[in-house]
């Protein structure tokens, strides 16, 4: 109780005098006049319980302070007040005073209290008995001895020792004060430790969190056309958000960002879950819908207590730039080009992770271009909002990135990093803010790009025309580029045609690197999944051989890589051949 007295009226009183010195500081914090500023503060300092007091301007900048640092214990306690000042058009907040007030003081008026209540008491019962002293000495004597002791204990090293009780009587009453005074003031200082322990645990967990991302991605992208930059600001000690890069194999880059639907230390440990089970199935070497599909899968067996994931995992070609990529209801990424063009990545392959079992992820082709960079964000990022609740959304991040079209990645995670900041202001932050920039620099030789309908005829000349866009290239490259063009476009033209009257359109994207010749042939054609079929048995003789499946097999021999994707509509096939 004494505690709780004495914290209240300092409590008052640093109210008070905030009221005051804030009112007498806003003409000099208006007007910017230091001198008389830091003539207030000095002046607030000599205030004995004040260890430090320091003035912020309207920016959130420290403008002045005064006091002793040195003397800071770290169990202060903090008083903010806002400085309003009126210059004709309203009140107005312009900065804001702090004083950091030690407990020193409030402990000494707890005890010195406590100590004047028991003198008090025993002052009273001495008064009562002094008469009959020597008759009482065995009744009072001995408990009052006791009692002496306990209070002399109490002031020389701040132990508590308990007084046995007695009878109900006066004296049995002040111990039981006493006693009662000495609980009190234990749970007060067994709640302060739990409350530094709580925040020495959190603050280590904020720490083992953001270790467990990376940093430092020189060993990434050292060899490699590519540059990497990130960050991670939890809004509380702890949070949800995660993102990773890692290399699949030698020349295959695997980036990765999530956001856990909850905050704070449920979802750090969620976010853990998910980001080494990304990792572990990616270096499986599967696609990206498979780590995906597969992720979900383990999150649905488990108890997460209704959380669930938004996640992005996107496999970059770092010879040919395709990425292949698994957007599981996460924000689209966005695309920025070296000329400063900015569009997203549209495709959603599938919902949210850990929700729902059973759900059978798609995945995405995206070219990246020589220079692009490729953007992924959390939604702490357009969801931020400022003190009048304005999100800085969609279209801030967008104005912000047509002002930087030529900054290195580094460059644009710091930039998106202080504009959420600054358009959040004096607000409090309410969700992670995660960002992962990643630029590809390309090694390309030769691009070549044509599309023709779906007959064999046209499918012919576009495929002399392949050919004499490759004549300075490997002859058996182009050859092999011809088998594969007319492979496939024979499989659109004899299949796909006779199951639609909408005309068919193949294109072709060839991508020549140092070592590689890469095609992507799309149709307009219904949706055929190649994996589906099933490799012919060679060792059967012709007659004995199922029709179907033998030319996408003579696909698949002759090149290094093959995949397929059905998106906007068309069939996609990403085919690597090697030199």
């Amino acid at each position: 109780m004494a505690h709780r007295n004495a914290l209240t009226r300092l409590e008052e009183n640093s109210a008070a005098l905030l009221r005051t010195q804030s009112a007498a500081l806003a003409n000099p914090l208006w007007n910017l006049d230091y001198e008389q500023i830091n003539l207030s503060l000095e002046a607030i300092a000599t205030n004995r319980e004040i260890v430090v007091v320091r003035i912020f301007g309207e920016d959130g900048e420290i403008m002045a302070q005064a006091g002793h640092e040195s003397a800071l214990q770290g169990d202060e306690l903090l008083f903010r007040g806002q400085v309003i000042f009126d210059a004709g058009a309203g009140p107005r907040e312009i900065g804001e005073i702090v004083f950091l007030i030690t407990q020193i003081e409030i402990r000494t008026q707890t005890r010195d209290r406590l100590l004047l209540a028991a003198f008090i008491a025993l002052a009273a019962v001495a008064m009562e008995v002094g008469a009959a002293l020597f008759a009482l000495r065995r009744i009072v004597g001995v408990p009052l001895d006791r009692l002496l002791k306990a209070i002399n204990t109490a002031k020389s090293d701040r132990s508590r020792t308990r007084v046995i009780e007695g009878p109900p009587d006066e004296m049995g009453q002040v111990i039981s004060a006493f006693n009662q005074m000495l609980d009190q003031q234990a749970v007060y200082e067994s709640e302060l430790t739990a409350q530094a322990r709580m925040e020495s645990e959190l603050n280590i967990g904020r720490e083992m969190q953001l270790s467990m991302v990376p940093h430092d991605f020189n060993a990434l992208t050292k060899g490699h056309p590519i540059s990497l930059s990130a960050a991670l600001e939890p809004a509380r000690e702890v949070g949800g958000d995660f993102y990773d890069a890692f290399h699949v194999g030698d020349q295959t880059l695997c980036v990765v960002i999530g956001d856990v639907s909850d905050k704070g230390v449920p979802a750090a440990l969620l976010m853990a879950v998910t980001k080494t089970m990304v990792k572990s199935f990616a270096l499986e070497g599967v696609p990206a819908k498979d780590i995906v599909t597969a992720v979900n899968e383990e999150l649905c067996r488990g108890d997460h207590r209704n959380m669930f994931v938004t996640l992005f995992v996107g496999l970059l070609d770092l010879k040919t730039g395709l990425l292949t990529h698994c957007n599981a209801g996460h924000n689209p990424p966005l695309r920025l080009s070296a000329s400063g063009r900015i569009s997203p990545l549209p495709d959603r392959n599938g919902p949210v992770v850990g929700a729902v079992p059973g759900q059978h992820y798609s995945q995405s082709l995206t070219q990246m271009e020589e220079g692009e960079t490729l953007l992924l964000y959390t939604d702490g990022v357009t969801e931020a909002s400022d003190a009048q609740d304005r999100l800085f959304g969609d279209q801030g991040l967008s104005d912000l990135l047509t002002k930087l079209p030529e900054r290195s990645t580094a460059e644009i995670v710091r930039a998106i990093i202080h504009a959420v900041a600054d358009h959040e202001g004096e607000a409090d932050r309410t969700d992670d803010v995660t960002v992962l920039a990643a630029t590809f620099h390309g090694n390309e030789t030769v691009r070549w790009n044509g599309s023709a309908p779906a007959t064999m005829q046209a499918v012919s000349k576009l495929s002399d025309e392949m050919a004499e866009a490759l004549a300075e290239s490997n002859a058996d490259l182009t050859a092999k580029a011809q088998l594969i063009l007319d492979e496939i476009a024979s499989n659109v033209v004899n299949h796909a045609g006779g199951c639609t009257d909408v005309p068919i359109e193949i294109e072709v994207d060839v991508t020549q690197t140092s070592s590689d010749l890469v095609l992507t042939i799309s149709d307009t054609g219904p949706g055929f999944d190649p994996s589906t079929v099933d490799a012919p048995d060679t060792t059967l003789s012709v007659d004995e051989r199922p029709i179907g499946g033998l030319g996408l097999h003579v696909v698949r021999e002759i090149s290094s890589a093959f995949s397929y994707a059905r998106q906007a509509d068309k069939n996609s096939y990403y085919i690597v051949i090697n030199a």
